[in-house]
């Protein structure tokens, strides 16, 4: 099952994908890549789980480096100035930000020795393709759930990110003094 906007018109989904149209063409392309991949011809078949393990390889890592950014802001100074309400609500965001992104590094490590680990396996190929799909009539199918699960690390990566921006967002709300009867021209950004 692909999670398109052309598929998923007579279903519940589609309110989520007219919502989220760029993770629906992600959806599209997770499944399409590994679609091809497990049914192409024995001769290029090598070539193209090469080619997703290395970009699967190269996502992962940059999470981490993202998920860093995202504990920087922790040392901030000007957090503890702050006044008692939006630094709970900035608390709050930034917080389940660093869950987010900590469940991120930690999912795409576990993927990414994984991914190392059976490229030393002389049928690696084989054993990719057997993890990722399933047989069926049509030839091989994409099993749903590995989808889900490679795609996981980036999918909390991407919660690690909108949260840490609406924490962010109210941060400099009440940095600047917005809409406050105390604002001062120096207090505008």
């Amino acid at each position: 099952m692909c999670i398109s906007l052309q598929g998923a018109k007579s279903s519940l989904l589609y309110g989520w994908v007219k919502l989220l149209p760029l993770h629906a063409a992600a959806w599209d392309v997770a499944h399409l890549s590994v679609s091809q991949m497990v049914n192409a011809p024995d001769a290029t078949r090598p070539q193209l789980v090469k080619a997703w393990r290395e970009s699967i390889l190269a996502q992962l890592s940059q999470g981490a480096v993202m998920s860093a950014a995202v504990v920087g802001s922790f040392s901030w100074p000007s957090i503890s100035t702050m006044s008692t309400v939006p630094l709970i609500m900035i608390r709050i965001t930034w917080y389940s930000s660093l869950v987010c992104g900590i469940m991120a590094v930690a999912t795409a490590l576990q993927q990414s020795v994984f991914l190392v680990r059976v490229g030393c396996v002389s049928d690696s190929e084989l054993l990719i393709c057997r993890l990722l799909s399933s047989d069926s009539a049509q030839g091989r199918r994409p099993r749903q759930h590995q989808i889900f699960v490679w795609q996981a690390a980036v999918g909390m990566l991407e919660w690690c990110i909108f949260l840490w921006i609406g924490g962010y967002i109210v941060f400099i709300w009440d940095q600047t003094l917005i809409l406050q009867r105390s604002q001062q021209t120096s207090d505008q950004v």
